[in-house]
């Protein structure tokens, strides 16, 4: 039962088949000690072999933002709900003067 309610969330992601398949490959390439978890040390670990340094801070927010459980550490599962976060975030942003800009930060009112 377990596994179809987990199937069936993953369904209702905001990731297609194919973004859910990378992410699948990208769980597993970050899952160095092949546990079923990523921790905060093996994301920072394998986004800095991707030439992505992140500091210990902004993993543990970001490990923190898809920890249902509070262990620390993220299951597949969480994990996925990381990466919708990030692609709703992305989604929502636009780009102005060249930087990203959250759709609710942009200036209102007329366009002179």
């Amino acid at each position: 039962m377990e596994n179809s309610r987990n199937s069936s969330s993953l369904r209702e992601s905001y990731l297609d088949e194919k973004e859910l398949q990378k992410t699948q490959e990208l769980f597993a390439k970050l899952d160095v000690d092949k546990n079923g978890f990523i921790t905060i040390t093996e994301l920072q670990k394998g986004l800095s072999a991707k030439g992505l340094r992140i500091t210990t801070e902004k993993a543990k927010r970001l490990v923190g933002r898809g920890d249902d459980d509070l262990d620390g550490r993220l299951s597949f599962q969480e994990f996925v709900t990381v990466m919708n976060v990030l692609k709703r975030s992305t989604a929502t942003s636009i780009s102005v003067g060249g930087k990203a800009q959250p759709r609710d930060s942009l200036p209102r009112g007329p366009i002179t």
